[in-house]
């Protein structure tokens, strides 16, 4: 038996401050942030831990979704690939407790990639659509 989870747009973004946070402002928070898509920005994505992840899917979020800075673009070295471990441990939980791990999401993005984080957002709600069907 799978779990099931409902309201597809209902999704938390984990928003690094030096790069996803801008380029959302640059795209517009309106359109990126328009349903029930929720913004939380962070210093860095490298701060966001798999107990994060987890609580949000356990309260409700159908989706959790982590934007961070392009590796060599870090404002903290390394936290764009520390998040990206925490995210591929965190989805291997998922599917053992019978959820889907494209619920979790990670991508890089820079300052300037307004139109690139629209496109994320979008094809993040359509994956979770096609989850829900």
């Amino acid at each position: 038996m799978r779990a099931s989870i409902t309201h597809n747009d209902n999704v938390i973004i984990f928003a690094c401050e030096n790069s996803a946070e801008k380029a959302i402002t640059q795209a517009g928070d309106g359109e990126v942030l328009s349903g029930r898509r929720q913004l939380l920005r962070v210093p860095c994505s490298g701060k966001v831990q798999e107990t994060h992840m987890l609580r949000a899917i356990e309260g409700g979020f159908s989706g959790v979704l982590l934007l961070g800075c392009h590796e060599d673009n870090c404002h903290y070295l390394q936290g764009s690939q520390r998040c990206e471990k925490r995210v591929l441990r965190t989805r291997e939980l998922l599917t053992e407790i019978g959820l889907e791990k494209d619920r979790i999401q990670f991508h890089r993005v820079a300052v300037n990639e307004g139109d690139y984080i629209k496109e994320i957002v979008e094809d993040f709600i359509k994956d979770l659509e096609q989850l829900d069907e």
